[in-house]
């Protein structure tokens, strides 16, 4: 069956599907991060501040305990499918046997995450996530721990299009059960010696260390990319031109 659709109507559903904020609308992004620490509430005995390593804790550097971030490589692939997530760059937690100077007022620091949109091109958003930390000196059997928070950062397109990009909390996957037993060892286990229970935050025995963990991000579209006006003119051009010369061949063949 033939379509029934005149001139004008074909000419209007093609300028509507090229003002669309959907057309070349792609399944993924590619982006980078940097990180950093900031802000901590600790008064003595750390340094770090500015850069992807944080000690703190004692007066003796080597009995420091530390956090780690390690960038991801880029360009970093975000599945913008719903539901899906992905890895941004690592979090490394060493609990140290640290010494009770500068320890008591450390309760968390500030990861600082630079993420540049990669492709599509477009602009680098920041924003400050906060690491709570609490810290034990008493006995290598302590436990301390550190939890992630979380606020959207949103990327903005050369072509117009939004991102929003939120942070999940730690990668556990191939990661066992640890048993349950009633105790604080109820959770996921990283390692023999570090775990994450059920709300995110990481236990990591004194003395130990939790290894690289990735952190688990989601992204989702929030605004279509705009098309540049030149591009729907020229098309607005090239269909008044193909509506002209079929309208032309109609009347020749009318009069023929």
């Amino acid at each position: 069956m033939k379509s029934r659709l005149t001139p004008i109507a074909r000419l209007a559903a093609a300028l509507a599907f090229l003002a669309s904020p959907c057309v070349g609308l792609a399944d993924s992004i590619q982006l980078s991060d940097a990180g950093t620490f900031e802000n901590t509430s600790a008064t003595l005995g750390y340094d770090g501040i500015g850069t992807n390593e944080f000690k703190w804790g004692a007066v003796i550097p080597d009995l420091r305990s530390s956090l780690t971030w390690t960038n991801g490589s880029p360009p970093i692939t975000a599945d913008l499918s719903p539901g899906a997530t992905f890895t941004l760059g690592s979090l490394t937690f060493a609990n140290n046997r640290n010494g009770g100077d500068g320890l008591a007022d450390t309760t968390h620091v500030d990861l600082h995450l630079a993420l540049t949109l990669l492709n599509p091109s477009g602009n680098t958003s920041s924003e400050n996530f906060k690491l709570s930390l609490v810290s034990t000196f008493i006995g290598p059997d302590d436990t301390s721990f550190v939890s992630l928070g979380s606020s959207p950062l949103t990327l903005v397109a050369d072509n117009g299009a939004e991102y929003q990009v939120t942070l999940l909390g730690f990668d556990t996957t191939g990661v066992p059960d640890a048993p349950s037993s009633g105790s604080i060892w109820d959770g996921t286990y990283v390692s023999n010696d570090s775990w994450i229970d059920s709300s995110g935050t990481l236990y990591v025995r004194e003395g130990k260390s939790s290894g690289d963990l990735g952190v688990l991000a989601s992204v989702v579209m929030t605004r279509g990319a705009v098309p540049e006006p030149a591009s729907v003119v020229s098309a607005a051009v090239a269909c008044l031109s193909g509506l002209a010369f079929a309208v032309r061949r109609r009347r020749n063949a009318a009069r023929g």
